[in-house]
Formats: structure tokens, C-alpha cells, sequence
């Protein structure tokens, strides 16, 4: 899904997207919060560390493109979708495991996105 080139942005947004703790719990006759939390931190980092390269190609790729339509925030369909795939991409990326680095590089990458937002939705 991730490198399919024929399915758009949104599409990819809506697959990629793990479901949050709370929809988790719902499935669940006697949910666990901390179980839920380090089931789903678990699988995010196994996704990380599995495609970390696409991951980041990827939001680096959807970064330039938002960054080259305009100063101010687009809000069709199209810039929509790309802003909403970016989002999910770095979910993924500041999914880490005890490592220092890797933490600081997270950090770093989720304080850039959020300083360098147009919008509501990027923040």
C-alpha cells in the first residue's frame, strides 16, 4: 500500500492509520489500557523499523510537494488527502524503541513539522 503508486493519498491515509487505543478497547470484552498501549506501540515500531526508508522518502516526498503549492495552506480535496498521509507517515516515525537517538530524531522531525505548519491539521 505504501509504495503503490495507483491508490491516492487519502486512500493510503485511511489504510495506513492504525486504530487508536480507544476503538481498540471497544473490540475488547475486558479491555486493558496499558496492554492496548504497548500492543499498538509495539506494532507501529515493527512497521518502523520495517519500512522506515519508504516511511521517510515518502513524508519527505509529500513534504516538498505541500511546501511547493503556496505559502498559505490549500484546502481541496487533493492537498487535503497529501496533508492527512503525511500525518499518518509520521505516526509511524516517532514510533521508537529505548534509544536515545532515535528519540531526539523523532522529536525533532514531530517540532520541524509542527513549527513549519500551515494549518490546523498539521499541528
Amino acid at each position: 500500500i505504501l509504495l503503490e503508486d495507483g491508490i491516492d493519498p487519502s486512500t493510503k491515509s485511511y489504510l495506513l492509520n492504525l486504530p487508536t487505543e480507544s476503538v481498540l478497547s471497544r473490540k475488547l470484552a475486558q479491555p486493558r489500557p496499558q496492554g492496548i498501549h504497548k500492543s499498538r506501540q509495539q506494532l507501529g515500531t515493527l512497521i518502523k523499523v520495517a519500512l522506515h526508508k519508504e516511511l521517510k522518502s515518502l513524508y519527505d516526498e509529500l513534504t516538498q510537494s505541500i511546501e511547493a503549492e503556496s505559502v498559505e495552506a490549500q484546502t481541496d480535496r487533493k492537498s487535503r488527502a497529501k496533508r492527512s498521509l503525511r500525518n499518518v507517515l509520521l505516526d509511524f516515525l516517532c514510533f521508537c524503541r529505548n534509544d536515545k537517538k532515535e528519540l531526539v530524531t523523532a522529536a525533532n522531525l514531530a517540532t520541524r513539522h509542527f513549527e513549519e505548519a500551515r494549518c490546523l491539521t498539521d499541528k
